[in-house]
Parts: structure tokens; C-alpha cells; sequence
């Protein structure tokens, strides 16, 4: 039979937030206190291993809080999906999201904005952009989304290894690397 932790009341667990280990509240929810911070944990089996799932901080959490998290986490259990994996798709379709409202003309200069600062030059801005516009972006015009854009650049970097590159080439496959 499995042992069962006795659910602690809010005064003690707010004591507890300041000793540092794995204090067991109840219903598999811990607070884990480790290098003067205290958060959240969820912990349960699968396939006979334990995992462990963070639910948030001690500090934006409250008991109640915590244990409503933990009760979300469960049906999903019950349901027999795993919670790490649906918080993991969630957030990798959050990404997919913002990633199809960004047209292929926005990533070139999204990324020189964000690596301008690094540039020794301001001449390398202007390259940059030069390449890209006489290059890239005259080529995949017909491209609304980036990611239909890597399957485009793949096929022409094939193309572009057979034959023989020019320096205009080798720049573009340079740059068109560092946006990986």
C-alpha cells in the first residue's frame, strides 16, 4: 500500500518555504526549496519512473493555486496522456503560431535589427540587406510564411553544391545559415 503524505495547511507551508528540500504537501504536489527558492512541484509515475513537473513559483503561486494546477495535471494523467508531453506541444504550437504571422520578408530584417549592434561596421548592414534583396528575397517572393520557405531553401542549396558557387552564392549560404 502506498504511503500517503497528510495535506499541510498554508501557515505550514509558507514555514517550510524557507528550509531547503523536497517537502511533501499532499496529493504528490511538493514545494522544493533550493538555493533560497521555493517552487512548485508535481510528482508522479509513468511507465514506472518518476517524473517531475514544475507548476510555478512559490512567490506567483498560492497553495490553492498550486493544488488547482496539480488537479489539472491529474485529469490528464487519468486520461493517460502525459502532462510534460501537452505542456511541450502546447508550447511548440505557440511557436508554429507566431512563426506563420511572420512573412519571409520580415526574418531578414528582423535579423539584422537584432545583430546590428554586433557589426564592426555600418557598411555590413547595407551588404546585408543588398544580398539579401538582390538574392533571397527576389527568389521567394511567391513565399507568404517562413517555413515554407526551408523546404525552398534546401532544395536550392542543393542545386547551388552541384554547380559551380560564385562569391555571391557563398554569401548567401552563409547568411541564409546564421538564420538557422
Amino acid at each position: 500500500m502506498a504511503r500517503t503524505a497528510e495535506k499541510l495547511s498554508a501557515l505550514v507551508v509558507k514555514r517550510l518555504a524557507t528550509t531547503p528540500g523536497m517537502h511533501a504537501v499532499g496529493d504528490n504536489l511538493y514545494l522544493q526549496v533550493k538555493n533560497g527558492r521555493a517552487s512548485w512541484v508535481l510528482r508522479y509515475m509513468l511507465d514506472q519512473k518518476a517524473r517531475y513537473m514544475g507548476l510555478g513559483s512559490f512567490r506567483n503561486w498560492t497553495l490553492a493555486d498550486a493544488r488547482e494546477r496539480t488537479r489539472e495535471q491529474r485529469k490528464l494523467l487519468d486520461d493517460g496522456r502525459d502532462p510534460l508531453d501537452v505542456r511541450d506541444e502546447i508550447k511548440k504550437r505557440e511557436r508554429v503560431d507566431a512563426a506563420r504571422g511572420t512573412t519571409f520578408r520580415e526574418c531578414p530584417a528582423a535579423y539584422i535589427n537584432a545583430h546590428r549592434a554586433g557589426w564592426r561596421n555600418k557598411r555590413h548592414e547595407s551588404q546585408w540587406r543588398t544580398t539579401l534583396a538582390s538574392r533571397a528575397l527576389t527568389r521567394s517572393v511567391d513565399f507568404q510564411y517562413a517555413r515554407d520557405v526551408l523546404f525552398a531553401q534546401r532544395t536550392s542549396v542543393v542545386a547551388l553544391s552541384v554547380r559551380k558557387r560564385s562569391t555571391m552564392d557563398n554569401r548567401v549560404l552563409t547568411r541564409r545559415n546564421r538564420f538557422r
